[in-house]
C-alpha cells in the first residue's frame, strides 16, 4: 500500500514515518532527566533539542533514499522518503533557520558551545556513514554512534547546568545509552533478516551481537536499575532508572517476539517502548497535587 495512503487510513504511523518520533523520546527523556535532578532547563532549549533531532533523522533518512538502489527492499520510512523527499526541502531549511536563529539568540553560552561540538560529531558520522564506501560501513558501529549521539544531545542541556556530574548521574547515563543501543540494534538486526534475508550486507558486528544477546543484556540492564533503586546515593534518579528498567524490558520482550511481527510494528513497538517517562512524568505530575 501506497505510504500516502498509509499516512491517510493509519494515523498511528505518523509520527514514525514524518521523523517525529525520534523527538518526541528526546523531549521526554530530557523532562525526566531534568525533573528528577531539579534542574530547570528553559523551554527554549527543550524546543532546539526537538528540531535539532528532527533535522538530523530527516537529513539522514533523505540520504539514504538517494543511497539505495531501486531494486532493494526497502523499509517502509526510507520508501516513503524516497518517494516524498522533495515535500520535505522547505519545512527543513524553515525548521533548520528557525532552530539557528534560536540555538545563536536563545541558548546559553556553555549549551551553544556543547551543541556546536555534537553537531561537528554528527558531521563526522555523516561522512562516515553517507559517503564512505561500503567496507567502512561494516566495521562502523552506526547503532552504538546514533545512540551515543542522541543520548547526548538529550542529556545535553541538563549536564552543562549540572556542573560536575556525579557517578549516580554518570551510571544512568550509560544505562540509557545501552537501551537507546538495544532500540537501534534491535531495528537494524530486524530488518536485515526480514529485508535482507539475513544476506550480505550485513549490519556491524556490534550490532548483530546487541541484537543477539538482547535478552540477556535487557534483563541486565533491569536488575542492574532495581538493584540502584534501593541506593541511596540513586534517590534522585528514580524516576529515571524506572523508565529504563520499563524500557529495557519492553525491548526484551520485543526481541522475543520480534518473528511474529512486521518489521514495520516493531519498528514503531521499539520506539513507543522509549516513552516510558511519559508515564514516570505524568505520575510525578499527580503525586505533586
Amino acid at each position: 500500500m501506497d505510504a500516502t495512503l498509509r499516512l491517510r487510513t493509519r494515523p498511528w504511523i505518523w509520527p514514525g514515518l514524518l521523523s517525529l518520533d525520534a523527538p518526541i523520546v528526546a523531549v521526554l527523556w530530557l523532562l525526566l532527566f531534568s525533573d528528577s535532578l531539579r534542574i530547570r532547563v528553559p523551554a527554549t532549549e527543550t524546543a532546539v533539542l526537538a528540531m535539532a533531532v528532527w533535522l538530523i533523522y530527516v537529513a539522514d533518512r533523505i540520504m539514504d533514499s538517494f543511497r539505495e538502489s531501486e531494486q532493494e527492499p526497502l523499509a517502509p520510512r526510507h520508501r516513503f522518503y524516497r518517494e516524498h523527499r522533495a515535500a520535505f526541502v522547505a519545512p527543513f531549511c524553515v525548521i533548520l533557520l528557525l532552530a539557528a536563529w534560536m540555538a545563536w539568540t536563545k541558548l546559553d553560552e556553555r549549551t551553544l558551545r556543547g551543541g556546536v561540538a555534537l553537531a561537528a560529531i554528527v558531521a563526522a558520522y555523516f561522512g562516515v556513514v553517507h559517503l564512505s564506501g561500503s567496507a567502512a560501513q561494516r566495521w562502523f558501529p552506526k547503532e552504538l554512534a546514533v545512540a551515543v549521539l542522541f543520548c547526548a544531545g538529550t542529556c545535553l542541556p541538563v549536564f552543562v547546568r549540572s556542573g560536575s556530574l556525579s557517578i549516580p548521574v554518570v551510571a544512568v547515563f550509560i544505562e540509557f545509552v545501552l537501551v537507546a543501543w538495544m532500540n537501534t540494534a534491535l531495528i537494524e538486526y530486524a530488518e536485515w533478516i526480514a529485508l535482507r534475508d539475513g544476506g550480505a550486507e550485513q549490519p556491524p558486528a556490534l550490532t548483530k551481537a546487541v541484537a543477539r544477546a538482547m535478552v540477556p543484556l535487557g534483563i541486565t540492564i533491569g536488575a542492574l536499575s532495581l538493584v540502584a533503586l534501593a541506593v541511596p546515593a540513586f534517590r534522585d534518579l528514580r524516576p529515571v532508572l524506572l523508565a529504563e528498567f520499563g524500557s529495557a524490558l519492553a525491548l526484551v520482550g520485543l526481541r522475543l517476539s520480534w518473528q511474529r511481527i512486521s518489521t514495520y510494528v516493531l519498528r514503531i513497538s521499539a520506539d513507543a517502548v522509549l516513552c516510558t517517562p511519559a508515564v514516570l512524568l505524568g505520575v510525578m505530575a499527580l503525586l505533586r497535587r
